[in-house]
């Protein structure tokens, strides 16, 4: 992928593999353009030493983050610390409206589970990073499994951390959504995986 020096990207690309593991689709490494505005919120408190209010959840509530210097700050984390296994990391939707800077959720969450209109999130993995001639980079990952016995697709995407809000309190916060063109077709028991990887260049 090109990658022009001085520049901070978000890229990623979709893999979809059927039942036996054959890979019938892979797209490209793309730009991701999809940042919204609470990936600058979350992380002015690390800047200013003070605590960030009205930043929008994913429940459309406006909270308030810690001062990092006086307590113990979590934004960022994409692991599933707290919550349900689809509140946080890397999710998948099916409604493919364009992305919005004030965007707080997914529009239609696809659910974690085995039914109708589900898929089976696996772990979101966090890669090492890498460091080739004048490039960083890190790859974050995760494998969404159609059990729910028919086609599923998949229109949109997005990462949601764990935040903790001013005197403790579990939050989640949408800091980037995306919605790829064209969407992507599921079929039962085939597995969609995600990747996105953040670069930077000197």
């Amino acid at each position: 992928m090109k990658h022009r020096t001085g520049d901070l990207r978000l890229y990623y690309r979709i893999i979809v593999s059927d039942e036996n593991g054959r890979v019938t689709k892979r797209t490209r490494w793309r730009v991701c353009r999809s940042y919204v505005q609470q990936w600058i919120q979350g992380h002015r408190p690390f800047f200013t030493s003070t605590a960030e209010g009205n930043v929008r959840d994913t429940g459309n509530v406006l909270r308030t983050l810690d001062d990092p210097s006086v307590g113990a700050q979590i934004f960022g984390d994409l692991t599933q610390s707290a919550g349900a296994i689809d509140a946080t990391g890397l999710a998948i939707g099916t409604d493919g409206t364009a992305v919005g800077i004030a965007d707080f959720n997914l529009l239609a969450q696809i659910a974690d589970g085995a039914g109708g209109g589900q898929m089976e999130y696996q772990t979101t993995g966090i890669g090492a990073i890498t460091v080739v001639g004048d490039v960083a980079s890190m790859i974050v990952s995760r494998a969404f499994i159609n059990v729910s016995g028919g086609a599923i697709t998949v229109a949109e995407f997005a990462a949601i951390c764990h935040g903790e809000r001013a005197g403790g309190g579990d939050d989640f916060f949408l800091i980037a959504r995306e919605v790829p063109s064209p969407a992507v077709v599921v079929n039962d028991l085939a597995t969609i995986t995600i990747q996105t990887t953040v670069r930077i260049s000197v």
